[in-house]
């Protein structure tokens, strides 16, 4: 059982040795370490890791971003927060605010270690379609996961991959749903939609009525 662990492993190892050096040869040299941030970004999609890389191409124009080293420092503020959507205050204060309001609240875990962190940033947060949805519709909070409170929350939640983005009921505190990684802006802003046909108040209100409905059935 383990040889056959060890080998699934291997193969596996030899799988992404082979996305980065196909990543490098349609990329015109990048470094193995720059494509393997952008292939972990995309969650290991070849495709997508191609296209993040040539958009990112075209917003940098002559920066050389290909040119590193090799640490984080290279991806560390490469694209600034959504400072106006972020919610201004603790997690449990934007619960409390999404409640009042009748909004779903969407959670942001960042980390800095992870370029899918930047380009969310830069691609997702700023499309201005997005943006002005999730600002009329929800209540956003974004946290970085090395902050006291970002490891809190993403460990109540069990969110271990890096970046996550979360939608949490603010009247029962449940996560409703979840994505992994850098996600397109238009993808996400699709998977939103079902929460805007419903409040948190009014899922929870029918989440009720069907179990008291349920428990008068069995009597």
């Amino acid at each position: 059982m383990e040889k056959v662990k060890n080998n699934h492993q291997s193969a596996q190892k030899t799988v992404m040795e082979e996305m980065i050096t196909y990543f490098q040869h349609n990329t015109g040299g990048e470094t193995a370490e720059s494509a393997a941030k952008f292939l972990r970004a995309a969650n290991w999609n070849l495709e997508e890791a191609l296209q993040l890389f040539h958009r990112n191409q075209e917003e940098l124009e002559e920066d050389d971003y290909s040119d590193t080293n090799s640490d984080h420092s290279e991806c560390d503020n490469l694209y600034p927060p959504p400072i106006a959507l972020i919610h201004k205050g603790s997690f449990e204060n934007a619960k409390l605010d999404a409640k009042a309001a009748d909004r779903w609240l969407i959670v942001n875990i960042q980390s800095k270690a992870e370029f899918g962190s930047q380009l969310l940033n830069g691609h997702t947060w700023a499309n201005e379609t997005l943006a002005e949805t999730i600002s009329s519709n929800f209540v956003f909070w974004q946290i970085y996961d090395d902050k006291e409170e970002g490891l809190k929350v993403s460990t109540y939640y069990k969110a271990e991959s890096r970046p996550v983005t979360l939608v949490i009921d603010p009247i029962t505190g449940l996560q409703m749903r979840s994505w992994r990684g850098m996600m397109e802006a238009e993808t996400l802003l699709e998977d939103l939609m079902p929460f805007m046909d419903k409040s948190p108040q009014h899922t929870t209100s029918s989440q009720y009525k069907a179990k008291i409905l349920h428990i008068h059935r069995r009597h």
